[in-house]
């Protein structure tokens, strides 16, 4: 008896040893990604909690505490917002451990990913042992948490809402006319300049090349400046309101994203594309239009317009 219990003895003291020796008191747990994505971007939706549901690889359980995201046995909590990085809280059961997720650029579309910890293990060896054991789950969740960052981060569609394409103009003859008003212009108003440009066009033996475009602008919300254009396969004299206009066609200068909807889609389409274009620090160098491939005049369900945003940039 006295001969199995000396050898457990002695398991037990060359354990406790060994976990001395090759477990540190304060454990480094990190995770690194590199992802194909913007920088901006993605800091807007690591950092605001509200958007993790877009990303997150589980879903919210009903009862969890409203800022607590659950992933594979543990809560995550951000608790603070840093410059292009957060501290996130790892909770399980009563025991909170604190981790920072920091983004580093490596090129405009490009950077990495960092998630990095500390645990304190003790000076118990057995809580060294379980304490190497959770750190060994924190990191797999890590990996696994990022790597959800990652495919949500490099789709642009999932992140814009929207699919954006960078494109080269192939309509650069047009001819515009515009109206003034105290209001948004209405599709009757708008198809009527449509009808005008058309009418003009087969008075000069001309063909148009592709759909009515439109563009309304205003300064204070009260009255309105609407422009409607439509392309041409030449050029065409200027005459009393309308005029001839020539856009730039230089290669993949110009931003584009088909939308569905009505006049609220539209409007979100280009709050998206605004914020795509401050991520990748973009800048307008003309107006932007609309190109309505709907007839509006005729499909009265604003539901069923489709419509291609343009905007060109530098």
């Amino acid at each position: 008896m006295k001969k199995p219990l000396i050898g457990l003895l002695v398991i037990i003291v060359l354990s406790s040893i060994t976990a001395f020796i090759l477990i540190p008191q304060q454990l480094s747990v990190s995770s690194i990604s590199i992802m194909k994505a913007n920088e901006n971007a993605t800091f807007r939706n690591l950092s605001d909690q509200n958007k993790w549901t877009k990303w997150w690889p589980s879903q919210k359980q009903e009862g969890l505490q409203k800022d607590y995201f659950p992933y594979n046995g543990y809560n995550y909590q951000l608790t603070k917002k840093l410059y292009k990085a957060i501290e996130v809280n790892m909770v399980k059961e009563n025991q909170a451990f604190k981790g920072d997720i920091i983004i580093l650029p490596i090129s405009s579309d490009s950077i990495a990913v960092k998630w990095k910890s500390t645990l304190m293990t003790g000076n118990n060896p057995i809580n060294r042992i379980l304490s190497y054991q959770r750190a060994k789950k924190i990191k797999n969740n890590m990996e696994v948490i990022l790597d959800s960052l990652k495919s949500f981060s490099e789709n642009k569609q999932r992140v814009y809402a929207y699919n954006i394409q960078r494109t080269t103009v192939k309509d650069t003859f047009l001819i515009a006319t515009k109206l003034t008003t105290t209001h948004y212009p209405s599709t009757k108003e708008i198809y009527s300049l449509v009808e005008i440009l058309k009418n003009y066009i087969e008075s000069r033996g001309a063909i148009k090349t592709n759909y009515p475009m439109l563009n309304v602008s205003t300064n204070d919300s009260i009255h309105y400046t609407t422009m409607v254009a439509i392309p041409t396969n030449r050029v065409l004299p200027d005459n009393g309101n309308i005029a001839f206009k020539l856009l730039m066609a230089d290669k993949d200068k110009t931003l584009t994203a088909e939308v569905k909807g009505g006049l609220q889609n539209i409007k979100k389409a280009h709050k998206e594309l605004s914020l795509y274009m401050k991520d990748y620090n973009l800048s307008s160098r003309v107006i932007d239009w609309e190109l309505l491939i709907t007839d509006r005049s005729k499909e009265t369900d604003s539901t069923k317009w489709i419509t291609k945003i343009y905007i060109p940039v530098v």
